[in-house]
């Protein structure tokens, strides 16, 4: 058992070295593309070959199959074989005499496999299971290994903020005016977003219905940002219902972007707040708002379970705003979740108190999702009328 425990630990040691090395190689031939240098351009060609091969869209390009084969996975091979020998030549030292020759031996098996994996991608043509094709991108439920689109581990991904990028997006967002709203906003300009709409109070929605710009914007929208909100006076309106009705109409009205193949599941971003959590320590006002921000969460749970949106809760701390004074700045608030969404992460936590983190394992175990949840269909065409949604 002592054995074989040893080994499988080997094993796993030197594999996810020689992937991870494999990251960091596929990382740098991107920045290489995208170098001044034209011989580093020249060299990034060596692997851009696969991505002829298997583009953007996910589609295979049998032109390029030959190719692939003989440039880019003996590239991914010999990085992997690279990253296990380094891991071998680490750990050696610190392995006690005895059971070197171990060692090495799982070692070799390591580089067996390797090269026994390779060979077999080589036959499938190149078809293993990170290269799929898909008619939508589906949702990626991984925590550590990825699909068809990012690294072979997700740990590069949360290292470098590769997981998740919104080039070329179109968002709306409400509450752009607010302190949050705006600080976000100004942290999605710098992100090479395609459009940026803001959704006005009472010009593309109020507290009963969703006006035809409104859902003309909604409908050309790839996600959703929900920033809106009140700390006083008819919060339920704000916090929940406005926020739940846009959520539906996009739902309703979104157009699949015909010119992207695959397509790429819509987002829906809401900023809930560590007032979920806590109590409201006898305050009144507190107590209304924080009981606005709990009725929204069965609803989000189904959003965040459901296959055909992606859902990201953002939970926020106090900062500094026109309703007082915080810690932090609005501008930090807006910083943090763009750190967390670059990395792929679908539960948000913006704070300094460690509130939010403890609200995950609320979110995830103790709020249930509502029955017959939400669901975001195909392109569709839709009425430009008001949308009132009970």
């Amino acid at each position: 058992v002592v054995y074989c425990s040893t080994a499988v630990a080997y094993f796993v040691f030197y594999y996810f070295c020689g992937t991870l090395f494999f990251d960091v190689v596929h990382f740098l031939f991107h920045r290489c593309a995208r170098s001044r240098s034209r011989a580093l351009r020249q060299i990034s060609k060596i692997h851009a070959v696969h991505h002829w091969y298997f583009d953007r869209h996910l589609k295979y390009n049998s032109r390029y199959k030959l190719a692939n084969a003989l440039t880019n996975l003996p590239l991914e091979l010999s990085s992997q074989l690279v990253g296990s020998w380094l891991s071998q030549k680490c750990l050696s030292p610190i392995i006690q005499q005895d059971g070197r020759e171990f060692a090495m031996t799982i070692f070799h098996v390591t580089m067996a496999i390797e090269v026994v994996r390779v060979v077999v991608v080589v036959v499938l043509e190149g078809r293993d299971s990170n290269h799929i094709s898909f008619s939508t991108v589906p949702k990626d439920k991984d925590w550590l290994l990825v699909g068809p689109e990012y690294h072979a581990l997700q740990l590069f991904d949360w290292a470098m903020g590769t997981s998740s990028t919104l080039k070329n997006k179109r968002i709306a967002i409400s509450g752009a005016r607010g302190a949050f709203g705006a600080a976000l906003k100004k942290q999605l300009e710098s992100d090479g977003v395609s459009v940026i709409t803001a959704l006005q109070y009472k010009v593309d929605f109020d507290d009963e219905s969703v006006s035809t710009g409104g859902i003309r914007t909604l409908a050309n929208t790839d996600i959703l940002i929900l920033a809106h909100g009140l700390r006083y006076g008819d919060v339920m309106k704000a916090n929940y219902e406005t926020s739940r009705r846009l959520v539906e109409v996009f739902a309703q009205t979104r157009k699949s972007r015909t010119e992207r193949r695959p397509i790429e599941l819509p987002e829906v971003w809401y900023t809930g707040s560590e007032s979920e959590m806590h109590p409201s320590w006898g305050n009144e006002s507190l107590a209304a708002y924080s009981v606005s921000k709990r009725r929204f969460l069965p609803f989000a749970k189904s959003l965040y379970e459901s296959e055909t949106v992606v859902y990201r809760h953002i939970v926020l701390a106090a900062f500094s705003s026109k309703m007082g004074p915080a810690i932090v700045s609005a501008d930090w608030a807006a910083k943090c979740p763009m750190w967390w969404i670059r990395r792929g992460f679908k539960y948000v936590p913006v704070t300094y108190t460690g509130i939010a983190y403890v609200h995950f394992f609320k979110f995830l175990f103790g709020i249930k999702a509502e029955v017959n949840g939400l669901r975001f269909g195909i392109e569709k065409e839709v009425e430009t009328e008001d949308c009132v949604v009970p």
